[in-house]
């Protein structure tokens, strides 16, 4: 070997020219675009009617998961709405439950017993009651 066909490399190893990668074969390789994703997806050939035939079935259960979805978007908001409405009216229910309790505790004291029955004509009696005894009872 002559010293001008030896290449050093920085391992320090010896390399013969025709074992040497090739500066030209890197840029060819660089020179060549980077391929993203979507340049890889061809969406004519997933868009077009091929694409959507030959894939019918999954077309078919994307729409049916669609379906699905929407359905059950309102199904919830009509459960929502429903229980809303029975708070409501369990609140309504409450109050109305105590306002007639309120009143019934109210018209059941004596007092309010007492007035109104001036009116029809019967006095509370002032006296506390007494038995009365016949003489075939005894007196206990």
């Amino acid at each position: 070997m002559k010293p001008d066909e030896i290449i050093h490399t920085t391992k320090s190893e010896s390399v013969k020219p025709e074992e040497h990668p090739v500066p030209h074969a890197v840029s060819e390789k660089s020179s060549k675009k980077k391929r993203s994703l979507f340049d890889l997806t061809d969406f004519n050939k997933l868009i077009g009617f091929e694409g959507i035939a030959s894939n019918l079935s999954f077309v078919l259960f994307i729409t049916f998961l669609i379906l699905l979805y929407i359905a059950n978007n309102h199904y919830a908001l009509k459960s929502v709405k429903q229980l809303n409405q029975s708070e409501q009216q369990l609140k309504q229910l409450k109050w109305e439950y105590v306002n007639l309790k309120s009143d019934l505790e109210m018209k059941s004291q004596q007092s309010y017993i007492a007035h109104q029955l001036i009116e029809t004509g019967i006095k509370e009696l002032k006296q506390p009651p007494v038995k009365i005894y016949t003489s075939t009872h005894d007196k206990n």
